[in-house]
């Protein structure tokens, strides 16, 4: 029921979301210490041996992944990407920049979480908040440069290295490369592609039902675009097409102005879905409006 609960949730942002902004405003110190909590917590994990996966997979190394006191790098990733959304809301609405500070141990779980999705996702979060950070934006400009170099330095030792290194190893066959880029995902798409193709015109239009994938093949798709076209067919997946378009527009706006901040937040919605899955991680998809409100209101109004 993700699927519709993410239909409810869209709808109710774009009928109310000038009032979803003033709340937002309202509880500012309550979300502060909400950013301040999660992050004591995060940071405190670092040193704990627990918070390390103990079991590699094959074929990608003999790191140990940080997965916090979540039980799973999968979780900490999307609730780390909330956090850093609402550090850029906190910083944006007037709370001083030095909150940001609360942005490294979230760059710690990216770095060193294991998941490539969640990885780059918070790259371009973090990309984002150093934007707004900014005041004159001729500077961030300016130091894109250096600072990419230390953030190529950080990867190089960062557990997620080891995932890259596993990934653009030398000798692998085109089908073992892509298998691997994709974690295994480009094998399955085909297979969930192949059985929905199988199944009657009507069901192809109108869907097959929820958890079609893991029903006939045993996994999810892990893309929005396959699970909804195999599930809910052309029509649910047209709706949720359309959906994101408007809510993106909408909260986004269409202005020129700050159009590589708002590529990016593009990017941030359409790598998850196509990818992993937007709308099955709750903390990912709950905060991507904040972020698109936030962006929108660059348009307005200088930084406080």
């Amino acid at each position: 029921f993700y699927y519709i609960f993410l239909v409810f949730y869209l709808v109710f942002v774009l009928t109310e979301r000038q009032k979803i902004w003033q709340l937002l405003l309202k509880n500012r110190r309550y979300i502060f210490y909400m950013v301040l909590l999660y992050t004591a917590v995060v940071t405190v994990s670092i040193f704990l041996p627990s918070s390390y996966s103990q079991v590699t997979v094959g074929g990608w190394g003999d790191n140990a992944y940080f997965m916090s006191i979540s039980g799973s790098p999968n979780r900490v990733g999307p609730a780390s990407l909330f956090v850093v959304v609402l550090i850029i809301f906190l910083i944006w609405t007037g709370t001083h920049r030095a909150v940001a500070v609360f942005a490294l141990p979230q760059l710690y779980v990216f770095l060193m979480g294991g998941s490539r999705t969640y990885f780059v996702l918070g790259m371009c979060a973090l990309v984002v908040l150093y934007y707004v950070m900014i005041p004159r934006k001729k500077w961030f400009f300016l130091s894109l440069i250096p600072v990419g170099l230390v953030g190529v330095a950080l990867v190089l030792n960062s557990s997620m290295m080891d995932k890259f290194s596993a990934t653009f190893q030398q000798g692998l066959s085109q089908e073992e490369f892509w298998r691997r880029l994709t974690n295994s995902r480009s094998v399955f798409w085909v297979e969930q592609l192949k059985l929905f193709r199988d199944t009657p015109l009507w069901k192809q239009i109108f869907g097959n039902g929820i958890n079609f994938t893991t029903h006939q093949y045993g996994l999810w798709a892990h893309s929005d675009f396959i699970e909804i076209l195999c599930s809910y067919g052309y029509v649910g997946l047209a709706n949720y097409l359309i959906l994101m378009i408007v809510t993106i527009s909408t909260l986004l706006k269409t202005r020129k102005r700050h159009f590589l901040i708002k590529c990016i937040c593009v990017f941030i919605w359409f790598f998850n879905a196509f990818f992993n899955f937007f709308y099955c991680y709750f903390s990912a998809m709950l905060c991507y409006p904040i972020l698109l409100m936030v962006i929108g209101h660059l348009d307005d109004e200088e930084m406080p």
